[in-house]
């Protein structure tokens, strides 16, 4: 009876030295794993402003591209055709991507949420571009590529949105403060940004009006505004 009393309580210790050392294994691997997500995410921040300059500038030149259509709204047939901004073949999505991916939750949304607006606001434009362009370069039977200017306004939302997006996560990139916060819309950010693009000028004041109210009730992606 003794014996099995001992061996019985040997057994139960050694089951608790067991889950433990499992348990300590189980933590170690998860303390490697943290530590290697971060030291991923300080690699991927270091060149986060470069990455953050590029949609930026793409953001601009896809705003170029808007001002064109608003411009010459009808493209004569002769004209050579206007170029989609992309941002393929660039490191900045795989870079965007590995931070969604190793980064805490709260965070790597905000990245999320900026590679969604890239990729709504370049296939929106890029749809738009193609109706835009000269028929001889889509197989269609007009005469010119014509441009709704209303459509071409619908556009920007996104690429306002874009960016704001980019250029509002800049001061993290640079180490000027250690928190993500989400990016915030207001008008006066909003009217400053159409003035960096060169698009204010090329807006009157009822389209300024109609991409704040996108940006401001939070629509600049799945919401379209009157188009009056």
């Amino acid at each position: 009876m003794y014996k099995r009393q001992v061996a019985g309580i040997l057994a139960l210790i050694a089951g608790i030295i067991s889950v433990r050392a499992i348990f300590k294994q189980t933590e170690a691997h998860e303390r490697q794993a943290a530590e290697r997500r971060d030291r991923l995410v300080r690699a991927y921040r270091a060149s986060l402003s470069d990455d953050l300059a590029l949609v930026a500038n793409h953001a601009k030149s896809s705003a170029g591209a808007a001002h064109e259509m608003l411009r010459v709204p009808n493209r004569p047939i002769t004209t050579t055709p206007l170029n989609t901004p992309s941002l393929e073949g660039q490191p900045v999505i795989d870079h965007l991507r590995m931070l969604i991916e190793n980064h805490d939750a709260r965070s790597g949304e905000v990245f999320a949420d900026l590679l969604g607006c890239y990729q709504v606001q370049h296939y929106r434009l890029a749809g738009q571009i193609d109706l835009y362009n000269p028929p001889s370069f889509r197989n269609l039977a007009d005469p010119t590529g014509i441009s709704s200017r209303p459509n071409v306004i619908f556009t920007l939302f996104a690429t306002v949105a874009l960016y704001l997006r980019a250029t509002q996560l800049l001061p993290w990139a640079r180490r000027q403060v250690e928190t993500i916060e989400a990016p915030t819309f207001d008008e006066k950010s909003i009217i400053s940004a159409l003035f960096q693009m060169g698009l204010f000028d090329s807006l009157n004041p009822e389209e300024r009006k109609r991409i704040c109210e996108a940006l401001l009730t939070d629509k600049p992606l799945t919401g379209r505004t009157d188009s009056r």
